[in-house]
């Protein structure tokens, strides 16, 4: 989106545009998701809600939307595991170095398991993905 069509949607949508700092975020975000969707290049994109055909286990899913509820999680990979369930992966950019990081990263992706599991979602594995600060 370019920087004018951010801003009318947040305009539209009565918010107040993301100052420097939080387009900052949003930015390193992308490139993050966009690093990690290189470590499984046979996934797809999803960007939403799964598609039936999707949600076979097949291959790798980035940016997955799952709502259960009052619950929406985004799922930065969801992809095969080993017996034909799903492995959820949260990518972190952070070296998770802080404890108060760990539990954090701890939290979001065992929320995450949880709106998937309601959601009827067979799951195998849970894991946090840490990038390579370099």
């Amino acid at each position: 989106m370019t920087e004018s069509k951010r801003e009318m949607w947040f305009e539209a949508r009565g918010e107040l545009s993301p100052d420097v700092g939080e387009r900052w975020r949003m930015e390193q975000g992308n490139l993050v998701s966009k690093l990690a969707r290189e470590e499984f290049p046979e996934g797809t994109f999803v960007g939403g809600p799964p598609s039936e055909a999707q949600l076979q286990p097949t291959r790798p899913l980035f940016e997955v939307r799952f709502s259960v509820e009052d619950m929406t999680v985004r799922v930065d990979v969801l992809r095969p595991g080993p017996s034909g369930g799903w492995v959820v992966t949260e990518v972190k950019s952070s070296t998770m170095t802080s404890r108060s990081s760990r539990k954090r990263a701890r939290q979001d992706v065992a929320f995450q398991a949880y709106v998937l599991s309601e959601a009827g979602l067979p799951l195998e594995a849970a894991e946090v993905m840490h990038l390579n600060p370099e």
